[in-house]
């Protein structure tokens, strides 16, 4: 257990280089949800990317696979991460939003240009 909590202190920090701990909810061990709206404008990205750049983040200085749901509000992104049926969650290219299969770590979650919440874990 010392061993996962080590690694999820690490994934913590770097989810903090991004976003202010303030705007950052541990929900559980391996999971956390950020209100990321002021951040999406500062980064000029939007939610996907800056999803995406985390989840890099995570897998580049852990070699640990992350994924992150998107959603209008904290209870729609861990309504939609939990309970989307796999078809919804196709991107263009075909991968599976939430796997990642058939595409590099692709497990976003997006429901309009506007979304500014992240559940990661």
């Amino acid at each position: 257990m010392a061993f996962y909590m080590q690694y999820s202190a690490r994934i913590y920090n770097i989810y903090r280089k991004y976003i202010a701990p303030e705007d950052i909810i541990v929900y559980s061990i391996d999971e956390v949800l950020m209100d990321v709206t002021e951040y999406l404008h500062t980064y000029h990205m939007s939610a996907q990317e800056l999803a995406r750049e985390i989840i890099v983040d995570v897998l580049n200085t852990t070699g640990i696979t992350a994924a992150a749901g998107i959603g209008t509000n904290l209870f729609c992104v861990k309504w939609r991460w939990i309970s989307w049926p796999s078809i919804s969650r196709r991107t263009k290219t075909g991968a599976d939003r939430r796997t990642g299969r058939d595409a590099f770590p692709r497990r976003t979650l997006v429901t309009s240009a506007s979304d500014g919440f992240l559940a990661c874990g």
